[in-house]
């Protein structure tokens, strides 16, 4: 059940072209829903998914139906819900996401990437509330099934919104724009990942490309530079503002000297003709370009850039994105579970290395989903920078992840480093070993094994953090 700012059924009638086949129009709508949830009162329902049993219980009168199916409806409902009929539903429901869009002016900020995308709307979030009322993705939950609920979380006290827009086929960023109607746009990266809907990179990359069209008329594109693929991006199309980051010479925002620092890294910021330094707490190179798009976006929609960065100096990390935790007896653990593509395994390979310090490297891999027929390659390269960096230890997590140590081997590391696990008890045993102040370990493997407990991973994070 998601609220709304109240508004009068007789208004949506007009804008969803709907008519009431039964009860009456005078009602304040201060829910709108889809799904068949628990409803309250002044619920408004569209019917979208095909037939089906559908009831509102008499305290939760008034409850208002729309579909496109009502002689069906009629029939099956009691006399109290209200029932609006629409020639097309999903053209009803369209019209309503856009009406509801178009009561609030206010800066959008919407964010995509391969990797990244949660750190840059988050940081970008954290910017932005110094000063604003701000509507955001919640924890990088970027499903299509939560652009309702950020949308209708928009209300007249909202004055800037920042969305993650995910995608895992073509036309989810489309169908997300038109849901949110950025004036800033981001494009973060392009990799390897989502190719079991998208089928070939290609394909990936134009889906992500749709970002393009979904900014409204006259915003502002903000490109990573330095990224391959999306150089291949063709913006022959946008009318609009196009912005770059990254580290060369004709990047609009420019970092130079990227240097480790205690708790992060720092670099210089070169923007037109003046030159500022940046602190970003959390570690890798990765992190410099999310700054330089949270930067860049804010600046974009009014924030000043020295503003921007005192306040990204104060960055609270999120969970699971190499979140550094103490492990048992003295041990460090990365942990950056949260997602496992191949550019995030590869850049929280690079933190792993540059933040050794002498110590032992200990690397926990799994599986890297949604990689489709381009899976077998991306692992065997996986395996050949892992053994390149001559960890102490490589565990591999899921029948899945294998050929990474496979691959790992064949590039000469030694098989008796590396430890093939199916069970989260296996993993610890191989951990065990290893758990000691000399020891940095990475888990870089899918967060779901944790959150569902397949196998048992809840139990095996309780063992080795220090908590």
């Amino acid at each position: 059940m998601i609220d709304l700012k109240p508004l009068p059924l007789k208004v949506i009638l007009k804008k969803i072209k709907g008519t009431v086949a039964r009860g009456g129009k005078d009602l304040t709508i201060e829910h709108v829903t889809y799904r068949q949830t628990p409803f309250r009162k002044t619920t408004l329902f569209f019917q979208r998914e095909g037939r089906s049993s559908w009831s509102s219980k008499r305290e939760l009168q008034p409850s208002v139906l729309v579909t496109d199916d009502p002689h069906y409806y009629l029939k099956r409902t009691e006399d109290y819900v209200v029932i609006v009929a629409v020639k097309n539903i999903e053209k009803a429901y369209s019209r309503f996401i856009k009406f509801y869009r178009s009561l609030f002016s206010l800066p959008v900020i919407g964010v995509t990437g391969t990797c990244g995308k949660t750190t840059t709307t988050e940081m970008i979030r954290q910017i932005l509330s110094s000063k604003f009322k701000v509507q955001a993705t919640e924890d990088g939950e970027n499903g299509s099934s939560m652009n309702i609920r950020y949308l209708t979380g928009i209300d007249d006290r909202t004055e800037a919104a920042v969305f993650e827009l995910g995608t895992n086929a073509p036309g989810v960023i489309r169908r997300s724009c038109k849901y949110f109607q950025p004036n800033v746009g981001i494009i973060l990266n392009i990799g390897v990942y989502h190719l079991q809907h998208c089928k070939t990179l290609e394909a990936y990359i134009q889906a992500k490309a749709e970002m393009l069209e979904g900014i409204k008329p006259g915003g502002t594109l903000i490109l990573n530079a330095d990224d391959e693929n999306i150089k291949k991006i063709s913006l022959r199309s946008f009318k609009g503002k196009v912005i770059y980051i990254g580290l060369g010479p004709h990047c609009d925002y420019r970092a130079e000297r990227v240097k480790k620092a205690e708790g992060g890294i720092t670099f210089r910021l070169y923007y037109k003709d003046k030159r500022y330094k940046v602190f970003v707490p959390g570690y890798g190179k990765h992190n410099v370009y999310n700054a330089l798009a949270a930067i860049a976006a804010c600046h974009a929609i009014g924030m000043r850039i020295d503003e921007s960065i005192a306040l990204l100096s104060k960055y609270k990390q999120m969970r699971m994105h190499m979140e550094f935790k103490k492990g048992v007896n003295g041990c460090t653990i990365i942990d950056d579970t949260w997602n496992c593509t191949p550019p995030s395994m590869k850049a929280a390979l690079d933190v792993l290395k540059e933040q050794a310090k002498g110590r032992d490297m200990v690397a926990v891999l799994g599986f890297m989903p949604q990689l489709g027929k381009e899976g077998q390659s991306q692992y065997t390269e996986m395996g050949k920078y892992v053994a390149n960096m001559r960890v102490k230890k490589l565990i591999l997590v899921d029948q899945k992840a294998k050929p990474i140590g496979l691959s790992a081997i064949k590039e000469g590391m030694d098989p008796r480093r590396v430890e093939f696990c199916h069970t989260a008890q296996e993993v610890y045993h191989a951990l065990l070993p290893h758990l000691n102040r000399k020891t940095l370990v990475l888990l870089k493997f899918p967060y779901y094994y944790v959150l569902m407990d397949i196998p048992p991973y809840q139990t095996l994070m309780r063992k080795i953090f220090a908590e």
